[in-house]
């Protein structure tokens, strides 16, 4: 048994070398420098809506926060007094100030007191608390102390819904929601008939 020969390595067959051509056109060219192009456009273009993403995280979350929170007066609940009123009004030693600026008094020891079937005008300089009794009396706030009373009785006593039905108010901005003027007048109250709407239009 022979061993094979080896060839010695000066006799072997140079190896070949692959040659890699590389040709690129101007169609080529132009068509990569265009997308280059379209794609940093593209980039350019996405500040926008993100910009107003971000805005709208932040006021969903804003959102989100108000319908979690639980009103201190629910005006749906169908507790508390119900009352019918006849007018008499009397604040004692009320002492409030708005939860926006809780370190800003607006009544501070304030005492009012109006006999029931008479006219009253409240007069005085901006902030002096003229509207801000108003919206106690329809229990959009709470006073921080004191209390305010229609006949005697405790608001804070009464059922808010009943309450805001017997109270009628024209703002000094009236809003007005899609409808008619009387669509309006009867938002409220429940089930109104257009004789009460026209009675209470009347009335106003």
């Amino acid at each position: 048994c022979r061993r094979p020969r080896h060839r010695p390595r000066h006799l072997l067959p140079p190896r070949r070398r692959r040659s890699v051509e590389c040709a690129l056109g101007l169609g080529a060219i132009y068509i990569a420098t265009q997308a280059v192009f379209q794609g940093a456009f593209g980039l350019s273009q996405l500040a926008g809506p993100v910009q107003a993403l971000i805005k709208g995280v932040t006021a969903c979350r804003s959102v989100l926060e108000v319908v979690a929170r639980v009103p201190t007066i629910d005006a749906f609940s169908e507790e508390g007094l119900t009352v019918v009123l006849k007018g008499a009004i009397e604040v004692k030693d009320v002492t409030f100030a708005y939860p926006t600026a809780p370190h800003h008094l607006i009544c501070n020891g304030y005492s009012l007191s109006i006999p029931a079937g008479t006219s009253c005008a409240l007069v005085g300089p901006s902030g002096a608390g003229k509207s801000t009794l108003i919206q106690l009396l329809e229990r959009y706030y709470d006073p921080l102390s004191g209390s305010v009373l229609i006949d005697g009785v405790d608001l804070r006593a009464m059922n808010v819904k009943a309450l805001r039905r017997q109270i009628g108010l024209v703002g000094q901005e009236p809003m007005l929601f899609m409808g008619t003027i009387a669509e309006n007048i009867a938002l409220g109250k429940d089930k109104a008939t257009r004789e009460e709407v026209e009675a209470a239009a009347r009335a106003a």
